[in-house]
């Protein structure tokens, strides 16, 4: 049995090009509870910077699918064209009229999703033009820290808080003449995409109920 966990160990080192680890965590509930059916509201908060690729965000929305949620794309053309068509308007994710989506629309929750921070080496910040064009790789540890907040459009404010926070430490191997070489071939997405999705896994599992 130890052998095969050092295996996948390497295999895993070898796939993704770095020491990836990642944790979240709950900060507070105050009593969410997915019924069956319920409308859902994906908002990804940082779509100019980071955008999600539209693979992934289907493999999350299949999440939702599996226990008959419906999960909405905020950023998709389809949810814009009707909220023009029921005269909602929305001028930044920060301005969300919570009571005209769950009157006009039947939304019931909305899962906003937005980047803390994001550190590639000694550089800190919420944008990044490099990473934008290519989420560049780097010899340096690359992290990030993720918040998923839930909003109940009925009570009109957040219920649920969970944290992510997310790493790729860089291999480092030795040569024979004592030197080190060290790469990382983790992106910052990859730190951030493996918060959400694992997030997204804790949500549901302890927050829906099957009635």
């Amino acid at each position: 049995m130890p052998s095969i966990r050092i295996l996948l160990l390497c295999s895993m080192l070898f796939c993704t090009g770095c020491i990836p680890t990642t944790r979240v965590k709950k900060s507070f509930n105050l009593g969410l509870k997915f019924e069956p059916t319920s409308d859902i509201l994906f908002l990804w908060d940082n779509q100019s910077e980071y955008p999600l690729s539209n693979k992934f965000y289907k493999s999350v929305e299949k999440q939702f699918a599996k226990r008959n949620l419906s999960l909405i794309e905020f950023h998709s053309f389809g949810f814009r064209q009707e909220l023009r068509a029921r005269k909602i308007y929305i001028y930044g994710s920060k301005e969300i009229p919570i009571s005209d989506l769950k009157e006009k629309m039947g939304i019931d929750y909305i899962i906003k999703v937005s980047i803390s921070n994001v550190k590639q080496g000694n550089w800190i910040g919420n944008y990044d033009p490099v990473a934008v064009a290519n989420f560049y790789d780097s010899q340096e540890i690359s992290s990030s820290k993720l918040i998923i907040d839930v909003l109940s459009s009925e009570k009109g404010k957040i219920t649920t808080r969970y944290i992510g926070e997310s790493r790729n430490v860089p291999l480092g191997f030795s040569r024979r003449d004592g030197s080190e070489v060290m790469f990382n071939l983790g992106s910052i997405q990859s730190t951030f995409t493996r918060s959400l999705r694992r997030g997204m896994q804790k949500l549901l599992k302890a927050h829906y109920s099957d009635l």
